[in-house]
């Protein structure tokens, strides 16, 4: 199935899907069969596919995709003929908020962002005070420390979570995994 990974929600997006080889060993085509793609998350939606050649050609307007809620989507797809129904696919995608529609002066940090900077802050004023201040905001949530190595261990988990944001952000974008460390041997001339 070739439906899109992520989208940004106002926008339109179309796709065309071959025919089917169903798990009996019958081909499903858009002679017989209609190709149905079921879209749930923060809001519903059921895309029915038009017959293009032997497959289908799907499309989502952006009209539709505006009224569905930015978030994380399961999705399916399914093809029936008569009384007859298959899934012929499944998977995840993401809607991401339109940033033409977003106010000015949002947070666009992600919750372990916010989360981190606020352990950072509460750090800085723990050592700017000696160590006599142990009651810190952090993330909207008050706590109160009985050492610096309760803060630490906070601040390593926040440090942890954004890490892993940033390299699903680089394989993502194509650029591979920052984790992965690669060697090179030359036989000596």
């Amino acid at each position: 199935m070739n439906i899109f990974n992520t989208l940004p929600v106002g926008d339109s997006a179309s796709w065309q899907d071959a025919a089917v080889q169903l798990a009996d060993g019958r081909l499903a085509t858009s002679a017989s069969w209609s190709l149905t793609y079921y879209l749930r998350g923060p809001s519903e939606l059921d895309l029915v596919a038009a017959a293009d050649g032997t497959g289908w050609r799907v499309a989502l307007s952006a009209t539709a995709s505006g009224a569905l809620g930015a978030g994380l989507y399961r999705w399916s797809a399914a093809v029936a003929s008569g009384a007859e129904r298959f899934t012929v696919g499944a998977g995840q995608l993401t809607l991401t908020p339109d940033l033409a529609a977003v106010a000015p002066g949002v947070d666009a940090r992600t919750q372990a962002q916010v989360a981190l900077a606020a352990c950072e802050a509460a750090m800085a004023t723990f050592n700017q005070t000696g160590g006599k201040v142990r009651k810190y905001d952090i993330a909207g949530r008050s706590m109160e420390f009985q050492s610096i190595t309760e803060l630490m261990q906070l601040h390593a988990f926040w440090k942890g979570k954004v890490l892993a944001e940033q390299a699903t952000a680089q394989i993502g974008a194509g650029l591979g995994n920052p984790r992965n460390l690669y060697a090179r041997f030359v036989r000596p001339s």
